[in-house]
This record gives structure tokens, sequence and C-alpha cells, in this order.
């Protein structure tokens, strides 16, 4: 019965397309769905803000959360109608079983001529239709001229990784020292074939890369995704962590022996802007000259003093700059 149902579905959308879309044809060397060039019922381009097209998978990747879709007509289109369905199902839906699949009518706003139509799928919808990390979705656009038109997208819901990072000293040429920051390789999370162990790992839209900045003070009070404050220094790389700072010196108003802290955010980044932030505060000991001594380290986890804009970090010191 059930693949009775499924069938009268498949054939009267295909009556629908075939027979309510005469117009639906791509123009003169253009692909099927592409939406380029000119000509009646060629499809609009459909683009999701902050999307990642990566050339490597074909696959065009999401930030798990709330969405921005908009709807590019090359002419005015009237009535245009925007929908969230679940799963892939390109490039012809009606190569694929659509038992149990759902289609979620989007409210969309057009402009003033009727060319670009915007909806909005809110993160919990979202979250509805794709289940898991990096589940497949689809949006379908229907209007004057133009039907089945679709672009299938996949929602990165998960943070990037990277592996420990160890903390050290590199003596500067007059007073003070540089931090070094080095990645160690963790578990790979994504089981990939080869090496189990990894440097960096997104197991969606890919690692984008990461950042180490260094700040005077605690750099979250009221802020939370972007610190509050300037760093002193900061750079970045593409996944193994790999950083030296500026020379450090010791504070002016000091008395030596003494010491100094500062902060450490090291921030990891996928290609949709999932990110996963590790906090450290690290105290440098100076010696009567002004040299480093040794340093300690304490992690700021979760709701320690960072009011939970971090994620549990996992740095650690290098054993010969340990203090005790």
């Amino acid at each position: 019965m059930k693949k009775l149902l499924v069938l009268l579905l498949i054939s009267a959308m295909a009556i629908f397309v075939f027979a309510g879309c005469d117009g639906f044809v791509p123009a003169e060397g253009e692909g099927e769905g592409e939406g380029e060039g000119e000509g009646e019922g060629i499809c609009p381009e459909i683009n999701i803000t902050g999307s990642f097209a990566d050339p490597d998978s074909g696959w065009t990747y999401v930030k798990g959360g709330k969405l921005t879709v908009e709807v590019v007509f090359d002419q005015p289109t009237e009535g245009a109608a925007i929908y969230l369905a679940g799963g892939f199902w390109g490039p012809n839906p009606f190569d694929v079983d659509r038992a149990g699949v759902f289609d979620i009518l989007l409210p969309a706003v057009a402009n003033a001529d009727n060319t670009v139509y915007s909806a909005t799928i809110s993160k919990s919808l979202l979250f509805d239709v794709t289940g898991e990390d990096c589940d497949a979705f689809t949006i379908l656009v229907e209007g004057c001229d133009v039907c089945a038109c679709m672009e299938s997208f996949k929602a990165d819901w998960g943070q990037p990784v990277i592996g420990p990072v160890e903390v050290g000293l590199e003596g500067c040429a007059c007073a003070g020292c540089s931090l070094t920051f080095t990645g160690q390789k963790t578990t790979d999370p994504c089981g990939s074939c080869g090496d189990p162990k990894v440097y960096c790992a997104d197991c969606c839209s890919g690692f984008a890369g990461y950042s180490v900045a260094l700040y005077g003070s605690m750099p979250f009070d009221e802020c939370c995704d972007t610190p509050c404050i300037e760093p002193i220094d900061s750079g970045s790389g593409d996944c193994q962590v790999d950083w030296t700072s500026l020379c450090i010196t010791p504070n002016p108003w000091d008395t030596l022996p003494g010491s100094r802290t500062v902060w450490a955010l090291v921030t990891a980044l996928d290609n949709v802007g999932n990110k996963t932030k590790w906090l450290a505060e690290i105290e440098i000991q100076y010696d009567v000259d002004g040299n480093c001594s040794c340093i300690t380290v304490r992690n700021i986890d979760p709701g320690q003093d960072a009011d939970n804009c971090v994620d549990t970090p996992d740095y650690y010191v290098c054993p010969v700059n340990l203090c005790g």
C-alpha cells in the first residue's frame, strides 16, 4: 500500500512538472537546473548566506544554525515559493524514493521588482530537518515559469578539532622571552583511512585554520564570541598549531625577580565558521635580570572565569619550562 501511495505521489508531481512547466528548459549550452543564462524558465540562483562550496566534494556546506536563503531570478517572477525539504534530491527529484520526505513552505519576502526572494530557516527547524551533523537538506523553488528548481546543502553542526597544545619558552636577545605554542596529534575523530592521529580535523565542511592571540588581561567579560580587548600579539596558520610570540618582557612597574600574567586564546575554525576556543592563563616568572625562568599554565574551562565563552582546553607546559 505504501509503495502504491508513493508511486501515485510521484506520478502526480511528474504530471505537474511536465504539464504545468512547459517553459522549464535550460538555455542552449546550460546544464540542467544550473540557473545560469537567459531564457524563459531558467532556474534561479539559490544561495544561503555564509555557505562554503567545496570544489573537491562538490557539496555546499552551511553552518548549523539560523540561515538566510536568497533566491535570485533573471527576470521578475511573481508568486515564487521556497520550500525546505530533508535529504538530497538532485538533480532530479523523481529519481529519489520520496517516501517520508516532507516539504516545509518558508515565508518569503520579495524585493520591489520580484527578482530576489528571501526566507529564513530557524535553528530549531534546521536541526529538526537535518537531525545529525553533516545531514543533507534541499531548498526547492517554484514560481511562474519555473518549478522543481532545487539546490542541496549539508548542515555542519560540529566543532573543529585540534590536538593538545604544548607551551614553551624561547629566550630573547635581551630580557624577556617568547612563548611558543606547538600542537600535538590527537585521535582522528573522522575515522579516515591512513594515520589514526591528526593535528587538526573537521568531519563535515573541513578544517579552515587556527589563530593564537595573547592578551594582557582576561579577554572575556560581557563579550563572548569576540574578546573585549585587543591582543598584545597574534598569529594564525592552517592546521598544526605552530606559533611563537614576540618577546614578552616584565611589566616596567614590577620589581625583579617577579612575574607577569598573560592569557592565550587558541581558536580553531572550520570552513563555515564553527569555532573551538581554548583559553589559558600563563604566568611567566622572571629572574633578577628580567630573563624568563619558567612558566605555569592554568586551563580556563567553560564557566570558569570566562562565562562559558570557551571550550574545554588542553594546554600543557613543556617539561623543561615548568615551574616547580
